[in-house]
């Protein structure tokens, strides 16, 4: 099996990648870099594409990417690279039937005055696995 995991290198991402992995899938693991180059900026995504042509299609796409800075709307782009990674590149790298897990956070249900758009970013995101899930 094999797993793509935007998020992948640190935190929460980086222990789910752990986990496939002593599970004997193959994983890989997107970092800070990797991210900006291929889901926020649209530019460069040969990475992405090379990368899915040499583990084969995923079985599993795994979206964990998010940090609590204050950044304002730019924080949205996590939402937003989410959505178009799913429609953009979702039929090229992933195989039928895969399984599309956002990673999200209890700020979604619960905002803090400090961090609202970290919040407002994870209810988005929350939002649109919803519509996946009950979509065709």
């Amino acid at each position: 099996m094999n797993a793509l995991i935007i998020g992948g290198t640190r935190g929460i991402g980086k222990a789910t990648a752990d986990l496939l992995q002593s599970h004997d899938w193959q994983v890989v693991a997107y970092g800070r870099q990797q991210f900006d180059v291929v889901a926020r900026n649209g530019g460069d995504v040969f990475t992405l594409l090379s990368d899915a042509e040499r583990v084969g299609e995923y079985d599993a796409l795994i979206y964990s990417a998010g940090d609590i800075f204050p950044i304002g709307l730019y924080q949205f782009q996590y939402a937003l690279s989410f959505y178009n990674l799913v429609n953009e590149y979702g039929k090229r790298i992933l195989n039928d039937g895969a399984m599309i897990l956002p990673i999200s956070s209890v700020a979604a249900g619960r905002p803090a005055k400090q961090n609202p758009h970290y919040a407002a970013a994870k209810a988005a995101l929350e939002s649109y696995a919803l519509t996946l899930l009950y979509s065709d």
